[in-house]
């Protein structure tokens, strides 16, 4: 989770976050890229599939603290290399004011929602609208896809949290 906004200006959202990674286990990279293969490979008939893909994201922020500098189209290309079936994939996707797009690096403001799938193709009818039409195109989006964390802006010199309890502290990214 984001511990605070990096140089907020007054009246405007900040242009980076800055990632509190502390509640994940230190590993290094190597070892935290085999934990991503191997729970995105493991998934038993009774185990279910959201409960599997949560133990995917968490390896995927695991090893994105080992290599902080890891982007989403670079995962995207090593998932596709190993064949591995999980897919990151860019959405057009409304979001409230109250929230902003966010990636492992702290840029805000980003443009397509990320999501995590275990096919290439929209699981729902819904999400046909904003899929990527291409494996290209979906490359293309991951430059400037982010997940979902609280709008933090200053004004007046004083934080304000744009969010929907009102609370400042303790919100953040979805999957950070």
């Amino acid at each position: 989770m984001p511990n605070s906004p990096a140089k907020a200006e007054r009246g405007h959202i900040a242009s980076n976050w800055v990632f509190d990674r502390e509640s994940f286990v230190d590993k290094d990279a190597e070892t935290a890229w085999e934990d991503v293969k191997a729970a995105a490979t493991k998934r038993d008939v009774s185990e279910l599939r959201k409960e599997s893909l949560l133990v995917t994201i968490q390896a995927i922020a695991v090893y994105c603290k080992a290599i902080p500098t890891t982007t989403y189209q670079q995962l995207e290309r090593a998932f596709r290399h190993e064949e591995l079936p999980i897919y990151l994939i860019a959405c057009e996707k409304d979001i409230d004011s109250g929230w902003t797009l966010t990636n492992p690096q702290g840029d805000v403001g980003l443009k397509y929602t990320l999501g995590f799938f275990f096919g290439a193709d929209p699981p729902r009818a819904s999400l046909r609208e904003g899929w990527p039409s291409s494996p290209e195109e979906n490359l293309e989006r991951l430059e400037k896809a982010g997940v979902l964390a609280t709008n933090r802006a200053t004004r007046a010199g004083r934080k304000v949290f744009a969010g929907r309890d009102g609370n400042f502290e303790g919100a953040g990214p979805d999957y950070w």
